[in-house]
C-alpha cells in the first residue's frame, strides 16, 4: 500500500511536467499562423495573378532557389519506430452509443476493436541511429566516418512523446498526421548537442511496398509511407562535444554555422516508415516499424511538407508490371539537380518495392540495376546497384550522382528523367507539371469557417506560370446515403477560380510566382452519417496537361453544435453525451479519467487535468487525444461546463437522475469484484489453501450483499437497477466501472500474491489504514466514490419536497430468506436513515470502520485486510495501539493452485472440445443468474432464492471446468470459466 501511494504521487508529478512541458512548448512557438504552425516563410511570393503561357514565366521576378533534406550538409539516420496507435476508433459503428459494447473495444477476438484498441497515440523513434553523413563538399562522397555515426537519434524529451492521430474514421489510412514530436540527438544525455520540435505534418505517398504478401489481408505492415517537415526552435548546446572544433562532428557544425548565418533555426527532415508489426501480439516488435530518415538544411523560402525541385512516379500507362493485386514495383521519388555543384539527387527511399514482408528488394520487378536517364536523349544520369549502394543501405534511400560536366547539367535541366531496370523496363517516369499544397493537406473544421490553400506548380523544378489546373470537391465517405449526397456535398464549396461544374469544380492558373490560391468556405454538411459527426472531403487537383499521383486534400467538416448558456452533465446536449463516445473510442483515457462517469469528470484533479489538455495549442503532444475529433462548439460546451459555478470551488452538485446513475455503477462495480475473487475461488485446488479459500469466499458474499444494498437504494429513491444491459457484464482484462481505480486493470487470474497486491488489495484499498500512513487521494477509490453518493441522498432528500424516498416499498429484497449473519445481513431501504444505514455497512465491509481499525464492525476484518492477510501470509492482529501481521500462519501454497487460464475466452478452446462446450454452458448459467437478478429487483423480490440455486449450479460447472487440461501457445494450462455473454461470442 506505501509503494501503491507513492507510485501515486510520482504519476501525479509526471502529470504535472507533461502539463507544463506540453506549456512551454507553446509559449515559445514564435511566429504561428492561423493553421498553428511555425512561420518560416514560403519564398513564392505573392504576386498579383496574370495569364501566361503554360511553362514560361516571362517578365516575371527571378525565383529564389531552395533547399531542403536533400542538399548537402545533411546526416541520414534509421531504427525502428514505435507507433501505438488506437484502432477501437477505427471501425464505423463504434460511433454508435446506442449499441456499442466493450467487447467490441478490449476484446480483439470478438469484435471491433482492432489489433490495439487501447492504443496511446504515442508515436516514437526507438533504436535510431545516425548512419551516413554527408559534408557540404559536394566533391566528397558521403562517409560513415564522422564521431556523428552511431550516435543516436531520438524523438523524445522528458516524458513526452509525439502523438498520432487522424481526422476521420474513414480517411485514417489517408491523414495520419505526428503531433508535438521533439528529434534531437542524445536527447536524454546532458550534452545532447541540438533539440528541436517537428511541425506537425500528415503522411504522404503511402502505398503497398511489398510485391508478394501471400495470402490474406492488406495490412499496414504491407505498406510504407513518408513523412517531411522541418524541425523548429532547435536549441543547440555548445558544451557538447560533437561541436567541438577539433575533436567533433564536422556535419553538424557545418549545420550549425549555416543556421547561425540564418534569422531562421530550422532543419528539414523526411523519415520513412514501412514494415509496421501490428498482426503478432506476441512478437517483441508488436506496434513496431522501420524508419529511415534524412536531416538536412531549409531556409525561409523552403516549403515545409515537400521538395521544391523535381518527381518521379510510377508510370499509370498499360504495360507497366502489377501483381494480381494490383501491386506495383515502384511509387514516387523526388530529385533535383544541383547545377552549381554539378550533382543529381535522387530520394529512392520510399519508391521501391520488396519482394516479401521480411524479404529484400524487388529483384524480379526491379533488377539489380536501377538506370537513370533522359527520356528524349537517353542521357544517362547515372545507376544504382540495388543489392550494394551504400545510399539505398545507409542513406535512407538518398542517392547521389556527379555530373560531368556543365553541358551533362544543361541536358537534364532541359530533358525528362526516367527511371529503367537492367532490362529496360519503365519503372519510374518524371511528372512534367508537378502541383503540391503548400500548406498541408489535412483540415478540420466547422459550419461557417473559411479555408484558404495555396498550391505551388513546378516544372522542371522551376514554378511553371500560366499552367492551368481543375480543382473538384467530392465526398470522400462511404457511408454517406446516396439521398443525401447532394446536400452533404454543400458542407465544402469552393469560391474562387472558373466554374467548370456547378461550383464543385473551379478552373485555376499559376500565376507569376508559380502559385494559385484556392479558397473554400463550409456550411452545415447535415449529419449524413449519423452517428459520425460531420462529413468528411477530399479535393482533387489535376493538371490539365500531365498526370500526376497523390492529388488530394482531405477536410472533415463538423456538424454545428451550438454552445449552450448553461451547459448540463444530462441531456441531448449534455456533456455526458459527448465524453460517453469517446470513453468507448479512447479506452487509455480511463487511465487518468473515466470520461462517460459523473463522479471520475468531476474529481478535482480530473477537472484541472481536462482543462489544461483542452486548452493547450492542439499541436502539442499534451492536447487530449480525444479533443481531435470534437468540433469547435463540443469542446467549448465541455470547457463551459468544466468552468461553471456548479463545479468550480467545489464538488459538482447531482441532480436526481445522475444519483440514479451513479446507483447502477455502484451496483456495477459491486458485479465486476464478483467474478474477479470467485475466479480466484475456482483456482483453489479442492483440501488446499483452506483459510485463504475461506477468507475469499466471505468477501464474495459480502459483495453479494453490497450489490442487493446498492440495488435497494436504488429503488427506494424511483430507479430501475439493470442486471441485463449490454455493457453489465464487465470485460476482462479491462478498467472498473465508473473510473474508480483508473490505473487499475481488472483480470481473471487463478490466486497469486501478485494478483492480491496487484488487483484485489488496490479494489479494496481505503483511503487510510492503520498500516499505511500514506493515504490515496488521488484515486477515487469506491469507499469514497459511496461517500458521495451519500452527500448526495442527504442533499437531495432535503432539498426535495416530499423527500426522494417515495418508491414502492414492495420491491425491496428484505434478507428475510439469507442466513441471519452479520456479513450477509441484507435490509430494506425505505428512508435516508436505512439508506445511509447500507451505504456505511458497504464501505466498512470494504475498507474498515475508520483510518485506524481494520474491523468492519460486524466481528470481521474489512476486505482489504482480508487480502492482506493472504498476501503477508499471517493473520492481522493487534500489538497495543498497533496492527500487524504476525498472527497465526495463512498459508497460500503454490502446488494447491491449479493454472488456470488467464481472461479466458471460449476462442481459446478448440470447437468441440470438452473445454469449450462446458464454458458455453457456465456462461449462460452466468447469464441466466444475471436475468434471476434483474427480475428480483424489478419487481419480483421474493424470487431471490432461485438465484441461490442458480450461483450453485454455476459453481459446480466451473469446478469441473477447472480440472481440463488445456493447450494455450506451448503452454499446458488448466481451462478456466469466462464470464461472457455467450449470445455475443462465436459459434460453439
Amino acid at each position: 500500500p506505501g509503494k501503491r501511494s507513492s507510485t501515486s504521487m510520482r504519476l501525479l508529478c509526471d502529470l504535472l511536467l507533461i502539463a507544463s512541458l506540453a506549456l512551454s512548448l507553446c509559449n515559445t512557438v514564435n511566429g504561428t499562423g492561423d493553421d498553428g504552425v511555425y512561420n518560416v516563410g514560403t519564398g513564392f511570393g505573392q504576386q498579383p495573378a496574370e495569364a501566361f503561357q503554360a511553362g514560361r514565366c516571362d517578365g516575371c521576378p527571378a525565383e529564389q532557389a531552395t533547399i531542403s533534406y536533400l542538399d548537402r550538409p545533411r546526416l541520414h539516420f534509421a531504427g525502428l519506430y514505435r507507433a501505438d496507435v488506437m484502432t477501437a476508433n477505427n471501425f464505423f459503428h463504434n460511433f454508435n452509443l446506442s449499441n456499442f459494447s466493450l467487447v467490441n473495444q478490449l476484446v480483439k477476438k470478438h469484435g471491433y476493436g482492432g489489433f490495439n484498441p487501447d492504443g496511446s497515440g504515442s508515436f516514437s523513434f526507438q533504436n535510431c541511429f545516425v548512419t551516413l553523413v554527408c559534408s557540404e563538399n559536394p566533391r566528397t562522397p558521403c562517409t560513415t566516418d564522422d564521431v556523428l555515426v552511431g550516435r543516436p537519434l531520438e524523438s523524445t524529451t522528458g516524458h513526452t512523446t509525439g502523438k498520432l492521430a487522424t481526422i476521420d474514421v474513414e480517411v485514417e489510412h489517408m491523414t495520419p498526421i505526428i503531433y508535438g514530436m521533439t528529434i534531437g540527438l542524445d536527447v536524454h544525455h546532458e550534452t545532447s548537442p541540438f533539440v528541436g520540435r517537428m511541425d506537425a505534418t500528415p503522411s504522404k505517398n503511402v502505398w503497398h511496398n511489398v510485391w508478394d504478401v501471400g495470402i490474406g489481408p492488406d495490412t499496414d505492415q504491407f505498406s510504407q509511407g513518408s513523412y517531411q517537415s522541418v524541425l523548429v526552435n532547435v536549441t543547440w548546446n555548445e558544451q557538447s562535444s560533437l561541436l567541438d572544433r577539433t575533436r567533433g562532428s564536422e556535419i553538424l557544425q557545418s549545420l550549425k554555422s549555416r543556421l547561425d548565418a540564418t534569422p531562421y533555426s530550422v532543419l528539414s527532415i523526411k523519415f520513412n516508415v514501412d514494415h509496421y508489426q501490428q498482426n503478432d501480439e506476441s512478437s517483441p516488435y508488436f506496434l513496431y516499424g522501420h524508419v529511415t530518415g534524412s536531416i538536412g538544411l531549409a531556409t525561409v523560402n523552403s516549403p515545409k511538407y515537400f521538395v521544391r525541385d523535381r518527381v518521379l512516379q510510377f508510370d499509370r500507362k498499360p504495360g507497366v508490371p502489377v501483381n494480381d493485386r494490383g501491386r506495383r514495383p515502384t511509387n514516387v521519388a523526388p530529385f533535383k539537380v544541383n547545377t552549381n555543384a554539378l550533382l543529381a539527387i535522387f530520394d529512392f527511399g520510399n519508391a521501391l518495392s520488396r519482394s516479401t514482408y521480411d524479404g529484400g528488394w524487388n529483384i524480379d520487378q526491379l533488377g539489380r540495376v536501377l538506370k537513370i536517364r533522359t527520356r528524349s536523349s537517353g542521357h544517362v544520369v547515372g545507376s544504382v546497384q540495388l543489392e550494394s549502394s551504400e545510399c539505398l543501405t545507409k542513406g535512407a534511400g538518398v542517392c547521389e550522382f556527379q555530373l560531368a560536366s556543365q553541358d551533362d547539367v544543361n541536358v537534364i535541366e532541359n530533358e525528362l528523367v526516367n527511371v529503367y531496370s537492367e532490362s529496360n523496363d519503365l519503372l519510374l517516369r518524371e511528372v512534367e507539371y508537378y502541383i503540391r499544397p503548400i500548406e498541408r493537406y489535412v483540415k478540420k473544421l466547422d459550419a461557417g469557417d473559411h479555408w484558404t490553400v495555396r498550391f505551388f506548380v513546378n516544372r522542371f523544378g522551376h514554378k511553371a506560370c500560366g499552367h492551368a489546373v481543375r480543382v473538384e470537391v467530392q465526398l470522400a465517405s462511404s457511408y454517406t446515403p446516396a439521398d443525401k449526397q447532394e446536400s452533404a456535398l454543400k458542407g465544402l464549396r469552393i469560391t474562387n477560380g472558373k466554374d467548370i461544374e456547378n461550383g464543385r469544380a473551379k478552373h485555376f492558373e499559376s500565376d507569376c510566382s508559380g502559385t494559385f490560391t484556392v479558397e473554400f468556405e463550409t456550411a452545415d454538411p447535415g449529419n449524413p452519417r449519423g452517428i459520425v459527426d460531420g462529413e468528411v472531403y477530399r479535393v482533387s487537383y489535376v493538371p490539365e496537361i500531365d498526370n500526376q499521383c497523390f492529388t488530394y486534400l482531405y477536410a472533415r467538416v463538423f456538424d454545428p453544435f451550438k454552445v449552450p448558456d448553461t451547459p448540463h452533465w444530462h441531456g441531448e446536449r449534455g456533456v455526458e453525451k459527448i465524453l460517453k463516445l469517446y470513453s468507448n473510442l479512447y479506452p487509455v483515457m480511463s487511465k487518468f479519467v473515466a470520461l462517460s462517469d459523473f463522479f471520475s469528470v468531476t474529481e478535482k484533479w480530473n477537472v484541472h487535468f481536462l482543462n489544461l489538455s483542452m486548452t493547450l495549442d492542439e499541436w502539442q503532444p499534451g492536447y487530449m487525444p480525444v479533443t481531435r475529433d470534437l468540433s469547435r462548439g463540443k469542446k467549448e460546451t465541455v470547457l463551459k461546463w468544466l468552468n461553471s459555478a456548479q463545479i468550480v470551488g467545489k464538488k459538482a452538485a447531482m441532480d436526481l437522475e445522475q444519483l440514479k446513475k451513479s446507483l447502477q455503477t455502484a451496483i456495477e462495480v459491486e458485479h465486476s469484484t464478483i467474478p474477479l475473487y470467485l475466479y480466484a475461488l475456482y483456482s483453489i485446488k479442492p483440501g488446499s489453501n483452506v483459510k485463504a479459500y475461506k477468507l475469499i469466499r466471505s468477501v464474495v458474499v459480502e459483495e453479494m450483499v453490497h450489490m442487493t444494498l446498492a440495488a435497494n437504494i436504488l429503488n427506494a429513491i424511483g430507479g430501475d437497477p439493470d442486471f441485463v444491459h449490454n455493457k453489465f457484464i464487465p470485460i476482462f482484462p479491462g478498467p472498473m466501472p465508473g473510473g474508480l481505480h483508473p490505473e487499475l486493470t481488472l483480470r481473471l487470474a487463478p490466486l497469486s500474491k501478485d494478483l492480491l497486491q496487484n488487483v484485489f488489495m488496490v479494489v479494496e484499498q481505503p483511503r487510510k489504514s492503520p498500516i499505511n500512513d500514506e493515504p490515496d487521494t488521488h484515486h477515487l477509490t469506491i469507499g469514497s466514490f459511496y461517500r458521495q453518493i451519500e452527500k448526495a441522498l442527504v442533499d437531495l432528500d432535503r432539498q426535495t419536497e416530499g423527500g426522494i424516498f417515495i418508491s414502492d416499498h414492495s420491491r425491496q429484497v428484505d434478507g428475510s430468506c439469507l442466513p441471519d449473519e452479520p456479513g450477509v445481513r441484507v435490509f430494506p431501504v425505505t428512508d435516508l436513515a436505512s439508506a445511509r444505514k447500507a451505504i456505511r455497512k458497504i464501505v466498512r465491509e470494504g475498507e474498515g470502520s475508520n483510518q485506524m481499525n481494520p474491523n468492519d464492525g460486524y466481528g470481521e476484518f474489512a476486505h482489504f485486510y482480508k487480502f492482506s492477510e493472504i498476501y503477508y501470509g499471517r493473520e492481522l492482529v493487534r500489538d497495543g495501539k498497533n496492527w500487524s501481521f504476525t498472527g497465526d500462519p495463512v498459508t497460500l501454497d503454490e502446488n494447491g493452485i491449479y493454472p488456470l487460464v488467464e481472461n479466458p475466452c471460449l476462442e481459446d478452446y478448440p470447437v468441440g472440445s470438452r473445454a469449450r462446450l462446458l464454458s458455453t454452458d457456465f456462461s449462460k448459467s452466468y447469464l441466466n443468474l444475471l436475468g434471476h437478478l434483474h427480475a428480483v429487483f424489478q419487481g419480483e423480490p421474493h424470487r431471490i432464492a432461485e438465484t441461490f440455486g442458480a450461483m450453485n449450479y454455476m459453481n459446480v460447472k466451473a469446478s469441473k471446468i477447472a480440472v481440463l487440461p488445456v493447450i494455450i501457445g506451448d503452454e499446458v494450462k488448466n481451462a478456466g470459466p469466462p464470464f461472457l455473454n455467450p449470445l455475443t461470442m462465436p459459434s460453439t
